[in-house]
């Protein structure tokens, strides 16, 4: 996912963990030329669910609901 949103930009980084049994995309933003993570979307093989969460950032809609499609699309959730 690489979106621009108003003067804010959102990407996703893939992220996997054999050990912990999860995999998942971390959610990025840049705003006024800063970066930080503001959410990801995790399935943890161990549970057979997925999680999703916005860590206390304040994150469009628009943007979440992508982030989801896109995780349920690329790890081929249902």
């Amino acid at each position: 996912m690489d979106i621009h949103h108003g003067h804010e930009h959102y990407w996703t980084t893939f992220v996997e963990d054999a050990k912990e049994g999860y995999v998942g995309f971390k959610l990025h933003r840049e705003r006024f030329g800063r970066a930080a993570v503001v959410g990801q979307t995790l399935y943890w093989d161990g549970s057979g669910f997925a999680f999703g969460t916005c860590d206390g950032e304040d994150v469009p809609f628009e943007i979440v609901e992508a982030a989801i499609a896109e995780a349920k699309e690329r790890i081929k959730l249902a």
